[in-house]
């Protein structure tokens, strides 16, 4: 793959800062953030490894002057982990980099939790599954072209989400 040359300096959206799953304003540390904006990227590419890495088509999101694990970079979308460093802080700056340079800082406000359930395409259907299986927890035919049905008694549902705060047993970053 070719990459062109980014020559813009990217640029944040007033209010391009979000939560990934609800692209509400609250952000929480350990949740996925998307950040939305111009030139923010070269082209689209996403992360093919874990740990997520921090630097994707030359493209990093700094939150305090630390690199954030990127899930996805675009030229006008950025999809990426909240640092959990930040837990204790009511704001970070958010700074996105690129081969042009560095964008406008952005002030990110942060909340202790933002939780938001990731959806299906544009139905608004939760992303819930029934544990250990591609079957999503909704009526049957409820969600074109996947396989649905209701949750029966004593299945346990896994529900896709982001933002719920601090936990006990906190995850390394990425």
């Amino acid at each position: 793959m070719c990459l062109q040359a980014q020559t813009a300096l990217p640029v944040i959206n007033a209010n391009g800062v979000v939560e990934g799953a609800s692209f509400t304003q609250a952000v929480a540390a350990g949740g996925i953030a998307s950040i939305f904006g111009s030139n923010l990227g070269p082209s689209a590419a996403a992360a093919t490894t874990v740990p997520l890495p921090t630097v994707i088509n030359g493209v990093t999101v700094t939150l305090n002057g630390a690199a954030c694990p990127l899930f996805y970079v675009s030229p006008s979308q950025i999809n990426f982990q909240v640092l959990w460093e930040v837990l204790p802080l009511n704001s970070a700056t958010l700074v996105v980099s690129t081969a042009a340079g560095k964008s406008n800082s952005y002030t990110v406000v942060l909340s202790a939790a933002a939780p938001g359930v990731f959806t299906v395409a544009t139905l608004y259907q939760g992303a819930v599954l029934i544990s250990n299986t591609g079957i999503f927890a909704a009526s049957a035919g409820s969600i074109p072209g996947a396989n649905a049905r209701p949750v029966m008694a004593g299945e346990y549902i896994s529900i896709f989400c982001s933002g719920l705060g601090a936990v006990s047993n906190q995850p390394a970053d990425g």
